[in-house]
């Protein structure tokens, strides 16, 4: 029994909900058609008005900071000013004591000098005179002792090479041989070098006193003959 009163409560209420939604169409639908006919009395005249928009409130600028006032800055500490010295005056002295100046001395009466005694000269030496037979004996015996150690050399004369060789030379007053060389070539390598081996061991004498009188040392030149005899 409940159940068919809840049913039958149902159909009441959609069938009331029915009704409603056909009497809201009625009145909607004859609203709009009494609004048709007042459009068409007005001499089909539409006036349309426009209602501005209402501004939108605009947001507030933003203001500048106001000026702050300076903050008071701490005063920078000042260097010390120099101090001038004050000026010393200075003190007077006393004048110092002046030395007495040296006197001129008194001129003398010049002493009695002894006599000097006079110089002797020595007599001076006599300068020692060349010899010229000296000289020329001392070359004869120079050219004896080279001419002594010519040595012919035995392959130059098996294959008969011959020559004259010139041999200059430097002697000292002692008689030793300071430089030599060959002032002419015998035209063979063989003959220049049996030459000056002839000349280094002929062993000079030591020079006379009054030969070549204030010379150290003097140049001689000699001629060595390589022939052969037929």
């Amino acid at each position: 029994m409940v159940k068919v009163s809840l049913y039958k409560n149902r159909d009441y209420v959609s069938l009331i909900i029915t009704i409603a939604l056909v009497l809201c169409t009625v009145v909607v639908i004859s609203g709009s058609k009494s609004a048709a006919s007042d459009i068409v009395k007005k001499d089909k005249v539409i006036k349309l008005s426009f209602v501005a928009p209402e501004p939108k409130p605009q947001p507030p600028k933003p203001q500048p900071p106001k000026p702050q006032p300076p903050k008071p800055q701490p005063p920078k500490p000042q260097p010390p000013k120099p101090q001038l010295p004050k000026p010393q005056l200075p003190k007077p002295q006393p004048p110092k004591p002046q030395p007495p100046k040296p006197q001129p001395p008194k001129p003398q009466p010049p002493k009695p000098q002894p006599p000097k005694p006079q110089e002797v000269e020595a007599p001076a030496p006599t300068a020692l005179q060349a010899d010229p037979s000296l000289e020329a004996e001392y070359l004869r015996k120079a050219l004896i002792k080279v001419t002594r150690n010519k040595h012919y050399p035995p392959r130059a004369e098996s294959f008969g090479i011959t020559g004259n060789v010139i041999v200059e030379y430097i002697l000292n007053r002692a008689g030793a041989i300071l430089s030599m060389t060959i002032s002419q070539s015998g035209g063979n390598k063989m003959l220049d070098v049996a030459a000056l081996k002839a000349v280094q061991t002929a062993h000079f004498a030591e020079w006379p006193e009054k030969v070549w009188v204030g010379k150290p040392s003097k140049k001689f030149s000699v001629k060595i003959e390589y022939q052969i005899q037929g």
